[in-house]
C-alpha cells in the first residue's frame, strides 16, 4: 500500500531539483533530509548566480530575469523558494528504504508526520555524492560584501573546515567576516549518467551557477515527462 504516487521522485531539494519540479509540476516529489533547500548554492555562499547565462528552457529564462534584478546570490534566495511554493516538497525527511519495483521505485521516508511510502515511476538524485567531489572550500562573507574562500581537502568535514577558518582569521586579523557558510562550496567531476540501479544522477552542485543547474533540471524533467 502506498500513501502517494508520482512520476518522478527527486532526492535532494537542490536548485536542479527545483528545475525538474518546474517541468513536472505535481507529478514530481522532492525529498530532502535537510530543513532547507538550494543549500549547494545559497547555503554555501557561492557568488556566481548566472546573470549572464543564456538558458535553454523558458522557466530558467524567467528565473534568470528575476535574479538579474538582485545584486547578489544571497538576495535571490526568496526567489528560489518561490519555485517550491505549493509543490510536493518534503524537507527534514529521511529516506529509510528504496526498492526497485516492476513499475518503478518504492521509497519509504520518515518525517515529523511519521512514515510515508511513495511509488515513483522514475528516480532522480540531485545530491552530491562524496565519491564525485574533487574540490571543496568554505566561503565567508566580509563586511564589504566580498567573499573569502578557504580551500579544503575534499574529504574534510565541517569541524575541520571551521578549524581552517579560525586559523585563517587568526592570521588575518583585519578580515572583517560577518558570516560563515554552513555548507561547502563543492567542485564535482563532470558527469551525468544513468547508472545500473536505474537512478538518474544530476548533481546540482556540479554546475557553475544556479541558473545553469535549474535549466538542466527543467530539461531533464521535460525529457522524463515525455517518456
Amino acid at each position: 500500500m502506498f500513501d502517494e504516487r508520482c512520476e518522478i521522485l527527486i532526492l535532494g531539494a537542490t536548485v536542479a531539483a527545483a528545475g525538474i519540479l518546474a517541468a513536472a509540476g505535481q507529478q514530481a516529489v522532492i525529498v530532502e533530509s535537510r530543513p532547507d533547500a538550494g543549500y549547494e548554492f545559497f547555503g554555501a555562499f557561492r557568488s556566481a548566480y548566472g546573470k549572464d547565462v543564456e538558458p535553454q528552457s523558458e522557466p530558467a529564462r524567467v528565473l534568470r530575469q528575476k535574479f538579474s534584478r538582485r545584486d547578489s546570490l544571497r538576495a535571490c534566495t526568496p526567489l528560489f523558494y518561490a519555485c517550491l511554493r505549493d509543490r510536493r516538497v518534503y524537507l527534514s525527511a529521511h529516506v529509510l528504504d528504496i526498492s526497485r519495483q516492476d513499475d518503478g521505485f518504492a521509497v519509504t521516508l520518515c518525517d515529523a508526520s511519521g512514515e510515508r511510502r511513495i511509488l515513483a515511476r522514475r528516480l532522480a538524485d540531485t545530491r552530491a555524492e562524496e565519491k564525485y567531489i574533487t574540490g571543496k572550500r568554505l566561503n565567508m562573507l566580509t563586511m564589504s560584501g566580498e567573499f573569502l574562500h578557504i580551500p579544503l581537502d575534499p574529504g574534510a568535514d565541517m569541524i575541520a573546515a571551521r578549524r581552517e577558518a579560525a586559523a585563517y582569521l587568526a592570521a588575518h586579523k583585519d578580515a572583517e567576516v560577518v558570516a560563515v557558510a554552513d555548507e561547502f562550496d563543492l567542485t564535482l567531476a563532470d558527469f551525468r549518467t544513468l547508472e545500473e540501479d536505474g537512478i538518474l544522477r544530476l548533481p546540482s552542485a556540479g554546475f557553475a551557477d544556479p541558473i545553469a543547474a535549474f535549466d538542466a533540471g527543467v530539461l531533464l524533467g521535460e525529457e522524463l515527462m515525455a517518456k
